[in-house]
């Protein structure tokens, strides 16, 4: 009997759970989570900073494993000094309180286009300041793409190209720094600006094969890709997949980041699978573990709503999809 402990009931954390409990015959399991509700990220709560027992909010915009409730706020020259307001996304609920103001959201990941569309509504005008490719979708008048903040000054926000933005308030839309408060330093896991070491396929720890990750990577078709990681988890903890050496395993690791780096990807993107980085990391986990991969049904779909979104950020909330010939079309309501 493999007794196993399960920490943080985010989606991953229920996923694992559930798994792991429809076959007891195999697995005891038994879970902690911190909060006295389940859900993490996936549970929405007007509720922002803390909760009563002063255990820190999950983000409720957008797994497990305390991934989304450390926000990541990056060092800029000048920011003890500005004078406006600035929160983190992970604190961001309505728009309604941005009502006529200035507003600068850091970062163009999904998290700072969505709430910078969602201010839109309410804020006299919204700055999006990140340092990707810019915005192919149509945008509404009021928010204006820009380049990346290089400091700040007491009443400004000073940009690299040079402009000076008067704002009342910088929202940082910069992620969160992976937690493990629960390991000790026995557990041998080090984490370095967003690289959680040693995870063998971003989930197994290399040296001590029974301490397993869920949901460690970022941008994913997130549950579907939980699933695929638990089965690969189990199969692990069941034995009927045989790990490689440590060595063949830190081997492994190491070529998957030197990898991603010589794609260009920075250090810390580490975990992140753009592109077809997950439907290929899908498959390699599925195929170790002898286990059903993510159906073309669900990638058509996952990447239909990708390319509409990137594309026509105003509208493609509105769009319904039906399964059609094992092809998803778009059908707008």
């Amino acid at each position: 009997m493999n007794k196993v402990a399960v920490i943080g009931l985010g989606a991953s954390g229920l996923c694992a759970l559930r798994h792991l409990t429809a076959r007891p015959n195999v697995f005891q399991a038994v879970a902690f989570e911190q909060n006295s509700e389940v859900g993490g990220t996936w549970l929405y709560t007007p509720r922002i900073h803390k909760h009563d027992n002063g255990v820190r909010v999950h983000s409720s915009m957008y797994q497990n494993l305390k991934h989304y409730s450390i926000p990541n706020i990056p060092e800029i020259p000048g920011l003890k000094q500005f004078e406006g307001s600035f929160l983190h996304s992970h604190d961001y609920r309505v728009p309604e309180v941005f009502k006529g103001k200035t507003v600068l959201c850091l970062g163009g990941g999904a998290s700072g286009i969505d709430i910078a569309m969602d201010l839109t509504s309410q804020a006299k005008k919204v700055f999006l300041s990140h340092r990707g490719k810019q915005i192919t979708s149509p945008l509404p008048e009021n928010l204006e793409e820009t380049v990346e903040i290089k400091s700040f000054s007491e009443n400004f926000v000073n940009l690299k190209d040079g402009r000076d933005l008067e704002v009342d308030t910088v929202i940082f839309c910069t992620g969160y720094k992976y937690d493990f408060p629960f390991l000790t330093k026995e557990c041998n896991l080090n984490i370095t600006d967003g690289r959680v070491y040693p995870l063998f396929k971003h989930i197994v720890h290399a040296k001590h094969p029974s301490l397993n990750f869920i949901g460690v990577t970022k941008k994913v078709c997130p549950f579907p890709t939980f699933h695929c990681q638990v089965q690969f988890m189990m199969a692990n903890l069941d034995g009927s997949m045989k790990l490689p050496s440590y060595e063949e395993m830190l081997q492994d690791i190491e070529k998957d980041y030197e990898t991603r780096r010589n794609e260009g990807m920075p250090h810390r993107h580490t975990h992140t699978m753009v592109g077809r980085k997950q439907w290929d990391y899908n498959d390699d986990i599925t195929s170790m573990a002898e286990t059903r991969p993510i159906s073309k049904q669900v990638r058509d779909l996952f990447d239909k709503i990708h390319y509409t979104r990137i594309n026509n950020l105003l509208e493609y909330k509105k769009y319904n999809y039906y399964l059609k010939n094992d092809n998803y079309v778009g059908v707008q309501n």
